[in-house]
């Protein structure tokens, strides 16, 4: 019987012992078999080390399925995989973006996103995308999207930005009729599927070549539009949006402003880099707060004496010389007149200007450089510049061009703002304004001759010299002859010419001022 029993415990020791029977010995517990079964393995470093800081996981511990559906807000950015993201199902809230993402996959089974950002990855294929239906806010820009298919079936969109990919077909989207903001960019003709979004209140268009803006006339309840690069002439379609509040055509080839006139609600519009003289169309603007409207050719400010609520006036690289239509203008805090012709600085001395330190920096709401200011201690420029506590803006820093002022019927001249005794005053014949050539071409670096014999005027200046006998219509200039409608005349000895002649031969513009009658010679810089 001993023998019988120690065979059979010998058996079952070697039936243990065999190699494909070890795990009837070694089994885990239970739940520690469920642990495994429900830990989630991620593919990026990035995405775990986020996940389990928003878990409060340290390193060691498993972040599971379950702990993933407890997250209804997460933040990935620059993440190149998303692998476990298909199980935190009750996430209303995502951002995936500023990565190197090109499969969204799993994306599918957050269908209680209302609001997805995965801009700035190179996502090409957005089919997963179908079933997130309860998606408000999507963001895609920045990335290699040109199908748009599968964003029809998210109807309860609201916000859809898709500027920075190569779209061309919009048809995709005319079922997001509840859409209030959309951002384009790409190859933009045809914006005819948007016609049914009467919802939109914000549409970007900007360098998508768009210039049929007659298919704009439906979407009547736009108050933001952003037409900037598009090689825009005709705006004449832009009169019947008249609840728009902030307007950008900045950088298209637009003269005429007329068609805004009934845009009486903008309180903010761009329109640099155009074509632009006449800013009259904007006088009634009086809501407006900001304007942009830099490197145009723009003169007078008349226009804008109504709008008192502007805080921000942009006019860069224009040929504006006259403030007094800014002397009401009050609530200005930041005035950009670099590189025009402002030569007095009186009409805003009562102004206030911003002035302060961001980051370090000191910020100031004066930039007057590359224009006619006499910065010299002693002017009043100088003074007010003092006063307005701007004395460090780009304007005092800017080395002087040179402006005459001469007043009609005056013996008094000036440059810049130093008083000069002439012989004899302007004075205006047949309705042209005659100047002293002599005082006039000194100052503008020129030599002037006088050969009393032929009573003829020598001024030369550079490589140009110019000849001209007195009651002559005809100058010569470097041997051509250039006709002008009246001579130079000789009045008391000291030779005048018309101040036209001025602008034209002497590298020089000129404007004229009405109270008092005054010419400016402005020196070219």
């Amino acid at each position: 019987m001993s023998k019988v029993l120690s065979g059979m415990l010998l058996a079952s020791a070697m039936f243990l012992s065999l190699p494909g029977q070890a795990w009837m010995a070694e089994a885990p517990p239970q739940d520690e078999q469920l642990q495994q079964a429900s830990e989630v393995h991620f593919q990026d470093q990035k995405f775990e080390s986020t996940v389990r800081w928003q878990l409060h996981k340290n390193d060691d511990e498993p972040v599971t399925k379950e702990d993933m559906a407890s997250l209804t807000e997460l933040s990935l950015i620059g993440v190149n995989h998303v692998e476990g993201l298909q199980y935190a199902t009750n996430l209303t809230q995502l951002n995936v973006s500023r990565g190197e993402l090109q499969d969204i996959g799993v994306l599918r089974s957050l269908t209680k996103l209302t609001k997805l950002d995965l801009g700035g990855n190179q996502i090409e294929d957005l089919s997963p995308l179908r079933t997130l239906t309860n998606l408000e806010t999507l963001n895609l820009n920045s990335n290699k999207i040109a199908d748009l298919g599968p964003l029809g079936a998210l109807t309860k969109l609201k916000e859809l930005n898709l500027s920075g990919n190569p779209i061309t077909d919009l048809s995709p989207l005319q079922p997001l009729t509840n859409l209030e903001k959309l951002y384009l960019s790409g190859t933009i003709k045809d914006i005819g599927p948007l016609a049914a979004m009467t919802k939109l209140k914000e549409l970007n268009l900007q360098s998508t070549q768009f210039k049929a803006l007659s298919q704009l006339r439906p979407l009547a309840n736009l108050e933001r539009l952003d037409l900037n690069n598009n090689g825009i002439a005709d705006i004449e379609p832009l009169s019947a949006l008249t609840k728009l509040t902030n307007l950008n055509l900045s950088d298209n080839q637009i003269a005429d402003l007329s068609p805004l006139k009934p845009l009486t609600h903008l309180q903010t519009l761009y329109i640099s880099k155009n074509q632009i003289v006449d800013l009259r169309p904007l006088a009634g603007m009086t809501q407006m707060r900001s304007l942009y409207a830099g490197n145009n050719q723009i003169k007078d400010l008349a226009p804008l004496k109504q709008m008192t609520q502007l805080v921000d006036l942009n006019l860069p690289s224009n040929l504006i010389y006259d403030l007094g239509p800014l002397a009401s203008v009050k609530n200005i805090s930041y005035l950009n007149l670099s590189y025009n012709r402002i030569w007095n600085l009186e009409p805003i001395r009562n102004h206030a200007f911003a002035h302060y330190y961001d980051t370090g920096a000191l910020i100031y709401g004066l930039n007057f450089a590359g224009n006619y200011l006499d910065l010299r201690r002693t002017s009043r420029s100088y003074k007010i510049l003092e006063a307005l506590d701007q004395m460090d803006s780009p304007a005092s820093t800017t080395p002087i061009n040179k402006v005459e002022r001469l007043v009609i019927g005056s013996t008094t001249a000036y440059i810049w703002e130093s008083p000069f005794k002439l012989t004899h005053a302007p004075f205006i014949v047949s309705d042209r304004t005659y100047v002293p050539i002599r005082f006039v071409s000194k100052w503008l670096g020129a030599e002037v001759g006088w050969d009393q014999t032929k009573k003829e005027v020598t001024i030369r200046k550079g490589n140009q010299t110019i000849r001209w006998i007195v009651n002559e219509k005809n100058a010569d200039v470097n041997g051509q002859t250039v006709p002008y409608d009246v001579p130079m005349l000789l009045k008391n000895n000291s030779a005048f010419v018309p101040v036209r002649f001025v602008s034209e031969q002497l590298e020089s513009s000129v404007e004229y001022m009405t109270n008092p009658k005054t010419v400016l010679i402005f020196e070219k810089k």
